[in-house]
Parts: C-alpha cells; structure tokens; sequence
C-alpha cells in the first residue's frame, strides 16, 4: 500500500517549465520581499517611537 500511495503523490506533482520558475522567483523579489522589508522598518520605527516617552 506504501508503494501504491508514493506513486500517487508522484504522479501529483506538478513540474513547471524553467522559463516559468524563473518569472516566479522574480515577482516574488519584486513584490514578497521589499513587502516584508517595509513592514520590518514599519514595527522597527513604532518601537523607536515608543520607547522615547
């Protein structure tokens, strides 16, 4: 039965060309990451702030 259930999920995988790999990993450093940034620097300056009073 193991065997029956590891060709399954085998055969679920989803395999993408490179060109397409590619285009992700882009849009994700273009949007995902300065995102993160900006919200990192956003709680960073509200702790600033508020450790002043």
């Amino acid at each position: 039965m193991s065997r029956e259930t590891k060709e399954q999920k085998e055969v679920e995988k989803i395999i993408l060309p490179e060109e397409v790999q590619i285009e992700m990993m882009k849009f994700f450093l273009r949007t995902s990451i300065p995102r993160k940034k900006k919200l990192e620097q956003e709680r960073l300056s509200k702790l600033n702030d508020g450790s002043g009073s």
